[in-house]
C-alpha cells in the first residue's frame, strides 16, 4: 500500500521536502502507524509528531482534506497532509 504524506509551512523545512510517499504491507494503516515511520524517517519531527492530538501538541492531521482523529484509517492512494497550527491576524 502506499500512502503520500506532504508538508506544509515549516514542516516542509524539517521535513526537506514538501511530499512523500510511504510504503506498507499492509491494506489498510492507523495515522498512529503512518507517524511513527515517519519520525523513523525524519527524527526532527519526533517532538511535532509523537503527540499530535494532544493540546501540547496540536499539530494539524488531515486525510484527504478531512481533519484525522487518533485511530483514524489510511488506505491505498490515501494523501495526508501534515501542517502546524496557524493562525491569523
Amino acid at each position: 500500500m502506499r500512502v503520500i504524506v506532504k508538508y506544509l509551512l515549516w514542516m516542509r523545512d524539517k521535513a526537506g521536502t514538501n511530499r512523500e510517499e510511504y510504503v506498507f504491507d499492509q491494506e489498510e494503516i492507523t495515522i498512529e502507524q503512518l507517524l511513527r515511520k515517519i519520525i523513523l524517517r525524519h527524527k526532527n519531527l519526533e517532538k511535532h509528531l509523537a503527540n499530535p492530538f494532544t493540546s501540547e501538541n496540536p499539530v494539524i492531521i488531515t486525510i484527504n482534506g478531512r481533519p484525522a482523529k487518533p485511530g483514524a484509517r489510511i488506505r491505498e492512494g490515501d494523501q495526508v497532509t501534515i501542517m502546524p497550527p496557524v493562525s491569523g491576524g
